[in-house]
């Protein structure tokens, strides 16, 4: 029932708050991992974004005591251990200000969709930002100084990860 009970997750960071409207009707046991995550504070030093991709996506891992939803479906290009044909991901296609898994997979790694969806419905979808000052944090964020000496067209590594409490 507590778990049930809890709509909304904060992403606590120096910056401020990202809220995130958890939906369950779009992947009940990925949004159960990260209420849990919430209820037991078990967010470990390794809770961070680390990637940020202007107009794209804010990428980071939601590590934590507990063990990550393991429950995704299987589908062209996907993780191996994604294997459960009664799961899908988010069940529509991802749209600005949706958070999924990253990589396809079932977690723990999360990111914040900040532009364009390029990447189908092949994402677990668990959530949404709640409010227009967690998009505005969101966007905050993504401009973050990148690590240098990164080659033209790589992935865009924060050079102090960003770190957060749930």
């Amino acid at each position: 029932e507590q778990l049930e009970a809890v709509r909304v997750v904060a992403l606590r960071t120096a910056k401020g708050e990202l809220r995130i409207k958890l939906r369950p009707d779009w992947h009940a046991p990925s949004v159960t991992y990260v209420r849990t995550v919430a209820l037991t504070d078990t967010c470990t030093a390794k809770c961070v974004f680390y990637r940020a991709e202007p107009g794209f996506l804010l990428q980071g891992g939601m590590r934590a005591v507990v063990p990550p939803n393991s429950r995704c479906r299987a589908f062209p290009g996907g993780p191996a251990d994604c294997t459960d044909p009664q799961e899908r991901p988010g069940g529509k296609m991802m749209e600005k200000g949706q958070v999924a898994w990253a990589g396809g997979s079932a977690g723990p790694d999360l990111f914040i969709l900040m532009g364009r969806n390029g990447f189908g419905a092949t994402h677990t979808v668990w959530g949404e930002l709640a409010d227009e000052a967690s998009l505005a944090l969101a966007l905050e964020l993504v401009q973050a100084p990148i690590e240098k000496g990164l080659k033209p067209g790589s992935m865009r590594m924060i050079a102090d990860p960003i770190s957060f409490t749930v």
